[in-house]
C-alpha cells in the first residue's frame, strides 16, 4: 500500500509494506541538500537511510522510520533527548556557511546579512512599516557576536520534522532538504519558535540543556530572539513567493511573533 503526502515543496509517496520512501522535490538543489546530509549523518542512526537517487527525475529513496510526530508538550518534557539527538547532527564542524547544495567559504555572519538582503527585497513590496523590521535586524546584527562554529544544521526543526520511536526510547529527525552549515542556535530558534511559540520557560529550559554543549554567552537568549526573527522574515519571504493558501498559519504566526519581538505594528499592504 502506497501512501502520498506532501509539504508545501515536495511530494513523499510510503510504501508501507516495504518501509520505503520516495520523495520528489520541485527543485534540485532541495534533492541535493537532503542526499548529502542524509549520506553524512548515515552512521548516527537518527534520520532515514539513503537509498538510491534519481536525478533526472528529481526523486530520492530512502528507509521508513517507525516512530509519530511528538506533541509540544511531549518534547518540552523529553528536551535533554531531543538535543542529544540534534547534537548528533551539530558535532559535524566546518569553516563553510550556507545550504549543502552549494557551501560557500563566507563568514556566517557576511552569510546571514546577505540572507536576510535577499528575505528582506522579497518581502518590501507587500509590507507597510518595513523600515522599521530593518532598523531592528540591523540593529540587532551589529550588537552580536556570532563566535560559534559553524556545523551542520538540520535548519527546519519542527514537531513534524521530529519523530519519537518509543521502543528505541530515541529521537530521529526528517526532511533535510534544506540542511545549512551554520551557527547550532539557528537549528534551536527554529525549534523555540515552532514547537512553543517561544514562551519563556522552553527558552530557559533549552538554556539548561545546552549548556551541557556550549559555553553559554550572555547575549543567548537575544541570539535566538534574533535568529527566530530571521526565520520569520524567511516565512513570509516564502509566503509572498508562493502566495500558498496551506502556508498562511504559518505566515500568520510569523506576522504575530515579528510584531512582538521589534514591538511594533507591522501589517500586509492592502
Amino acid at each position: 500500500m502506497d501512501i502520498v503526502d506532501s509539504n508545501y515543496e515536495n511530494n513523499t509517496s510510503i510504501n508501507i509494506r516495504e518501509k520505503i520512501i520516495v520523495k520528489k522535490y520541485q527543485h534540485f538543489s532541495r534533492m541535493l541538500c537532503e542526499q548529502r546530509a542524509l549520506i553524512k549523518l548515515n552512521r548516527e542512526n537518527i534520520v532515514p537511510h539513503f537509498i538510491e537517487s534519481d536525478f533526472e527525475n528529481k526523486t530520492i529513496k530512502i528507509s521508513f522510520l517507525d516512530g509519530k510526530n511528538p506533541s509540544p508538550e511531549f518534547l518540552f518534557q523529553k528536551l535533554p533527548l531531543l538535543c542529544e539527538s540534534i547534537e548528533k547532527i551539530h558535532k559535524y564542524h566546518t569553516t563553510w556557511s550556507g545550504y549543502l547544495c552549494s557551501p560557500s567559504e563566507i563568514s556566517w555572519k557576511n552569510y546571514i546579512l546577505r540572507k536576510y538582503s535577499s528575505r528582506y527585497e522579497m518581502i518590501r513590496p507587500y509590507i507597510s512599516n518595513i523600515e522599521l523590521i530593518d532598523k531592528f535586524f540591523l540593529s540587532e546584527f551589529s550588537k552580536l557576536s556570532f563566535e560559534k562554529n559553524n556545523c551542520l544544521l538540520h535548519y527546519d526543526l519542527k514537531p513534524a520534522n521530529i519523530i519519537f520511536n518509543k521502543n528505541k526510547n530515541r529521537f530521529n529527525l526528517i526532511d533535510f532538504d534544506r540542511a545549512l552549515f551554520g551557527d547550532p542556535l539557528m537549528d534551536y530558534s527554529k525549534l523555540w519558535w515552532r514547537a512553543w511559540n517561544i514562551d519563556s520557560a522552553s527558552i530557559n529550559k533549552l538554556e539548561k540543556c545546552l549548556e551541557e554543549y556550549y559555553e553559554i554567552d550572555n547575549d543567548f537568549q537575544e541570539l535566538m530572539l534574533f535568529y527566530t526573527q530571521l526565520h520569520c522574515i524567511g516565512a513570509l519571504a516564502y509566503y509572498t513567493s508562493t502566495f500558498n493558501s496551506k502556508y498562511r498559519p504559518i505566515v500568520n504566526s510569523a506576522m504575530e511573533l515579528t510584531q512582538n519581538i521589534i514591538d511594533t505594528r507591522i501589517r500586509w499592504k492592502v
